[in-house]
């Protein structure tokens, strides 16, 4: 629950009156608290639980006799009242984004908050209803999954609020916080980057893992720059698709393990390398002298592997900073989208080898390309 019924009427009397003193100079006397008890249709006791609020922010004064007044004019900027839609399974991603949004929050002085829903389907609405009850004049949706992406475009038509996506969604384009010409053109550059780097450490066999989402662009355009980054290296594609059940893994490890001593691959993220790993272990393959295998998210568990798993790590900083500033252009009714590239990082361990061939030279080269190296 958000808020009680009781929390939700004190709000809302305390909203009435802020609007309300906006036309008022300072010194300018308020009405009865009785008088303001009927404009309102709440009780006396509400409208004073408001007004002791307001008080207590130097908003207004209270004098003896007299009655009470404005003490401080009403900006007419609006609040930014900020909400955080959070589905089922977000994991370390979910986590990690959550994180970056706080503190940015922090710095920027912004009011956040969490909530957990069900789904987008019908959940995400009823809280979106009680959220714009309770104050809160916009939603962020830092995570969407690719299963639950058919129900954005209705639930932004529904919503009384303005909200900003995590994916582009169509006929909303404006909901999301990049610039669409940019739309995966960090993944371009990750991708091409862990060819360039299979390719240097002496690979000539590289596959890419995919989950069971043809329509998720952010998949498509992972496997279209693999495609035009082997082919540039005259190498052949070699993709398959797991739903990350241990069949599924065990499956592809048996159907990989021909390309055993030369073999690089790209994980959709760091559950499916850490997955890899494990049914590696089972078939008596080796991480990196077998398979190497690279992830993506850099989540806790990669330290800790057998081997330590290398990985891509995302600049969450960068998402948090450009997801809150287009939903407080959109609170101000204006389209602000980020038009940088998020940076993201190679984090370099043992589960993909190569260590000893990065210079100083290559470190450099990479960072050109958009890609940083980090040897731990």
């Amino acid at each position: 629950m958000i808020e009680t019924t009781k929390q939700l009427k004190y709000q809302q009397a305390h909203d009435h009156l802020m609007q309300m003193l906006k036309t008022y100079n300072i010194n300018d006397k308020l009405p009865s608290e009785r008088k303001l008890a009927e404009e309102l249709g709440c009780t006396v006791f509400t409208v004073r639980n408001a007004l002791d609020h307001m008080e207590q922010n130097g908003i207004i004064t209270r004098r003896h006799g007299s009655g009470t007044f404005l003490r401080s004019k009403i900006s007419n900027k609006k609040n930014k009242s900020i909400a955080l839609l959070i589905p089922p399974n977000s994991g370390a991603y979910g986590q990690s984004i959550l994180e970056a949004l706080f503190e940015v929050a922090r710095e920027k002085k912004l009011e956040l908050r969490t909530i957990w829903i069900k789904d987008f389907k019908s959940d995400a609405l009823i809280q979106a209803k009680k959220l714009k009850d309770a104050g809160f004049n916009s939603l962020v949706l830092p995570w969407i999954p690719a299963h639950e992406e058919q129900y954005i475009a209705a639930f932004i038509e529904k919503v009384e609020m303005p909200v900003t996506t995590s994916v582009i969604i169509h006929r909303h384009e404006e909901a999301y916080f990049e610039l669409p010409q940019i739309l995966g053109l960090d993944v371009i550059q990750v991708i091409e980057g862990l060819i360039n780097y299979f390719v240097m450490i002496g690979k000539t066999n590289i596959a890419i893992l995919e989950p069971e989402m043809p329509s998720n662009i952010f998949l498509q355009n992972r496997f279209n720059a693999y495609s035009r980054a082997l082919a540039a290296h005259n190498l052949e594609a070699i993709c398959d698709v797991t739903d990350n059940t241990v069949s599924s893994v065990d499956r592809i490890i048996r159907k990989l393990k021909k390309y055993s001593g030369n073999l690089g691959i790209i994980c959709y993220d760091d559950t499916q390398a850490l997955r890899i790993l494990t049914s590696m272990h089972k078939n008596n393959l080796k991480a990196p002298d077998d398979f190497s295998v690279i992830g993506f998210n850099n989540i806790e568990q990669c330290i800790y592997s057998d081997p330590p798993l290398t990985t891509i790590s995302q600049d969450f900083q960068h998402l948090a900073k450009a997801m809150l500033e287009h939903t407080i252009g959109a609170i101000d009714n204006k389209l602000v989208q980020n038009p940088f590239v998020n940076q993201h990082s190679l984090i370099i361990r043992e589960s993909c080898g190569g260590k000893n061939l990065i210079s100083k030279n290559i470190v450099e080269k990479y960072k050109i390309n958009g890609l940083n190296i980090i040897l731990e």
